[in-house]
């Protein structure tokens, strides 16, 4: 497996939540999810490089889990290849030890995000032709405030 780097951008505040931040952490309609490639066109043997970007469009505080670990609630992708057929996932699977007490407070304006080397550790990206990516970030895992989620748009790129 190839290592992969995580990055969390520093422009928002770590706390630990309390009762009522834990329970339901608030509304997120001014949530933005952005994906990002960097590129239209890779050759087989490029890396393709991944970018997220988490963003409180709204004029209050958002508070969020801080995990960005794939195929978790947190961070998922919806991935189509090539042939319309959606990809699995086969990165490593990281345990995450969660005591849903940990929130990251997004400011309006402010955002955070991870940045990942090459996606190619995580999807088989081989096979010539366009690759639909959507990024979905989990916004109530715990499921107090119900399974909402926030999609980024759809972007796609090139194997050739």
């Amino acid at each position: 497996m190839r290592a992969l780097s995580l990055a969390i951008f520093s422009i928002c505040q770590h706390v630990q939540a309390d009762d009522d931040v834990a329970r339901c952490p608030g509304s997120y309609a001014g949530l933005e999810v952005i994906a990002s490639v960097g590129r239209a066109k890779f050759s087989p043997n490029d890396p393709i490089p991944l970018a997220i970007t988490v963003q409180n469009g709204s004029s209050e505080k958002i508070y969020l889990r801080p995990f960005m670990v794939p195929i978790y609630h947190w961070l998922k992708f919806k991935v189509v290849g090539p042939s319309g057929q959606l990809l699995q996932y086969t990165g490593t699977v990281v345990k995450l030890i969660d005591d849903g007490k940990d929130f990251v407070t997004l400011h309006p304006g402010y955002f955070f995000g991870r940045r990942i080397e090459d996606l190619r550790g995580w999807y088989d990206l081989t096979k010539p032709g366009r690759y639909v990516l959507r990024a979905i970030y989990g916004v109530a895992p715990m499921g107090e405030c119900g399974d909402a989620s926030v999609l980024s748009p759809s972007i796609s790129f090139e194997v050739s």
